[in-house]
């Protein structure tokens, strides 16, 4: 549940990078029964704000060089102000309707973290008011916060996606594009061959549902059904 995958494999584990961000980033979390024991919290934390601003690629030039001070300046704001955010300080203190929990050691989350079960997670989102709570949360107090702009609401705009779903769509990456008579097929062309099917693929269902919404809109009504019938007669 620390966001990293299994050694040996290619898959994650119970959570991925992108679900300890958000819960590094829930104004809610601290207040969670059960904490999660994320290994090497201070560099997971300095990820996900080196994510969300990355540095340009290397290259010399007068405006590089300023572009990569200018984002490694903000990436030290950003990170300056969720440590405040974290620790209810500074421009965050009084914000939170409850004072900040005394810190558990590393053990007692290694402890409590076996004991978590769905249903605790759910009665403690429907206690918090689910994603419109959290996003209430920061557009009420910290609409204006670098770390709410630059992190946060990035992160509130995600959506999640079942793997089941995403194994479906990207079937055809096996079974049409990467296969064994398109042996010398590089990845990256393969991946734009993917891309291009599920684009048609999206299209031809935004059409149909265009038609059906345009066919609910606009029922055939008797005046123009006699109209039709006579417009047959005259031909």
């Amino acid at each position: 549940m620390n966001g990293n995958k299994p050694a040996g494999t290619t898959k994650v584990g119970l959570l991925d990078q992108y679900q300890v961000w958000c819960y590094l980033a829930d104004p809610f979390s601290r207040h969670f029964p059960y904490p999660l024991y994320i290994e090497n919290e201070a560099l997971v934390e300095q990820a996900m704000v080196d994510y969300f601003l990355p540095l340009p690629a290397l290259t010399d030039t007068p405006e590089n060089t300023a572009e990569i001070e200018r984002i490694t300046a903000l990436r030290r704001e950003v990170m300056d102000d969720y440590l405040s955010f974290k620790t209810q300080m500074r421009d965050w203190q009084g914000l939170f309707q409850k004072p900040r929990p005394t810190a558990k050691s590393l053990e007692e989350k290694k402890a409590l973290q076996k004991e978590i079960f769905f249903n605790h997670i759910g009665e403690w989102l429907r206690e918090t008011g689910r994603h419109d709570g959290r996003l209430c949360f920061f557009e009420a107090y910290a609409t204006a916060s670098k770390f709410y702009m630059h992190v946060a609401k990035r992160l509130l705009s995600m959506r999640t996606t079942g793997s089941i779903s995403v194994e479906r769509a990207a079937k055809p990456m096996k079974n049409n594009v990467m296969i064994k008579t398109r042996n010398k097929l590089q990845k990256e062309k393969g991946l734009v061959l993917l891309r291009a099917g599920l684009n048609m693929r999206m299209l031809k269902t935004a059409k149909k549902e265009i038609i059906e919404a345009a066919a609910d809109f606009y029922p055939d009504s008797d005046e123009e059904s006699d109209y039709e019938g006579a417009d047959e007669a005259d031909e």
